[in-house]
């Protein structure tokens, strides 16, 4: 897999990529801590904290059809260039905010700028991989770039949190941080190589919302299937990634520090995922390796209710278990979503590959928000219910949260199966593929 890094048409577009998302992360962990430090009553931290996650993904519901749009009409090479161009200038503005001590409210808007710039980067980034790479190596580089994308995140967000914790040094640290990814990010987008328009949108008007390519990718049951499978997993995975730490605490009985190694451990169970993807289906793009990974994350969250059960051997078996399960829920997330990415890029015309990413974002960006909706719903019914309790560290006890992933899990198997029934050619290809592991094994 390292031959294809080495490549001019990947190499300096997969560091792009992963430079920009650590930086995005830096400033996103840092605003964080430094809101929950802030000398504010607990009601506005709250306030300032769900700002500013809103803030983040408000830009990809508002500005997703026309960055769409302009990755279809121009070169995506020199488009994404201009967007590292803004993410330093961003980068310059946000390091002179740590470094004179400007209000937090300022920073969080500029948190929105990067939420909007990360917008424009978007559909470029996964609408020019069909461009420099063949169809056999597609599977390839979404897997590298699923990986490194998590990866990243977890990077940036424990660098950013680690780094604000620190005062007024770590503030300094920050600032080159974020000054030095962005050049480097802009250095390495440089060398990426030209990406041709199609040039079938010239001359005609901008559609900003991108209302109508959403709706005319739904209308293709092929696309529309994959849209809402990618959407989601990323559904799943800020639901994972927003209650790893109450997780953390409340079913393993451990603290704070210890958020940082299931969260490394989830992210290194999707680049797992995500690189097995590749050897399992050997180039080709293979639907039914997602729908073994949807079958992982259906079955796996199951066992997380066996925590209390594992308590009462100790914690230590009740953290190796819940450690053991979060990678597995990692993997089994890596290889669900590289097939279906390579899948809608190689199945989208490349006229309109630009528009139908932008559309994937913003349902992306939906099924964020439903996320946190569905939570807050879900944990208030355990609640009311008496289904789970707010500490379940004790042996023999079930936390709420612990309810909440296993509900996601089940959630999960009722939209496989119903999927597996309307496609029995998907259907019968999983089912060949387990019968050839199985003879491999005997």
């Amino acid at each position: 897999m390292t031959s294809l890094l080495r490549l001019r048409r990947f190499g300096p577009f997969f560091f792009t990529q992963a430079l920009g998302a650590t930086n995005d992360n830096l400033l996103k962990g840092a605003l964080l801590v430094l809101i929950a430090l802030s000398h504010e009553s607990s009601a506005h931290i709250a306030f300032l904290s769900n700002l500013a996650a809103a803030l983040f993904i408000l830009p990809f519901l508002l500005f997703s059809g026309i960055a769409g749009e302009l990755a279809d009409r121009f070169d995506k090479a020199r488009l994404i260039y201009l967007t590292k161009l803004g993410e330093l200038g961003l980068s310059l503005l946000a390091a002179a905010g740590f470094l004179l001590g400007l209000r937090i409210e300022v920073l969080i808007a500029l948190l929105f700028l990067m939420g909007a710039q990360s917008t424009f980067f978007s559909p470029m980034k996964y609408s020019i991989l069909p461009f420099h790479l063949r169809p056999s190596e597609l599977l390839r580089g979404n897997a590298w770039l699923g990986g490194a994308t998590f990866i990243a995140i977890l990077t940036g967000s424990l660098a950013g949190s680690a780094l604000a914790a620190e005062g007024e040094r770590g503030k300094g640290v920050l600032a080159v941080g974020l000054v030095t990814l962005a050049a480097a990010g802009l250095v390495t987008a440089r060398a990426i190589p030209r990406s041709p328009a199609s040039g079938t949108l010239k001359g005609r008007p901008l559609h900003l919302l991108g209302i109508r390519i959403l709706k005319r990718s739904l209308s293709r049951y092929r696309l529309r299937v994959l849209l809402i499978a990618i959407a989601f997993f990323w559904f799943l995975g800020a639901l994972y990634l927003t209650h790893m730490p109450l997780f953390v605490r409340d079913a393993l009985g451990l603290g704070p520090r210890a958020v940082s190694l299931f969260l490394a451990l989830f992210a290194l169970g999707i680049g797992a995922g995500s690189a097995c993807t590749h050897h399992l289906a050997k180039g080709r793009i293979d639907l039914s390796i997602s729908v073994l990974g949807a079958a992982g994350l259906s079955t796996l969250p199951a066992g997380l209710l066996l925590l209390p059960l594992a308590g009462e051997l100790g914690s230590a078996g009740r953290v190796s278990l819940g450690g053991a399960l979060v990678f597995a829920i990692g993997m089994a997330g890596g290889l669900y979503i590289v097939p279906l990415l390579a899948a809608i890029q190689h199945r989208s015309r490349a006229s309109q590959r630009g528009r139908i990413m932008a559309a994937s974002n913003w349902l992306n960006a939906l099924a964020m928000v439903l996320s946190s909706i569905y939570a807050i719903a879900v944990t208030a019914l355990f609640t009311r219910a008496r289904l789970g309790t707010d500490d379940g560290s004790e042996a023999g006890t079930l936390s709420t949260v612990t309810g909440l992933f296993a509900s996601a899990g089940a959630l999960s198997a009722l939209l496989l199966l119903r999927e597996l029934r309307r496609q029995p050619r998907l259907r019968q290809r999983t089912h060949l593929r387990i019968q050839r592991w199985f003879a491999d094994v005997s």
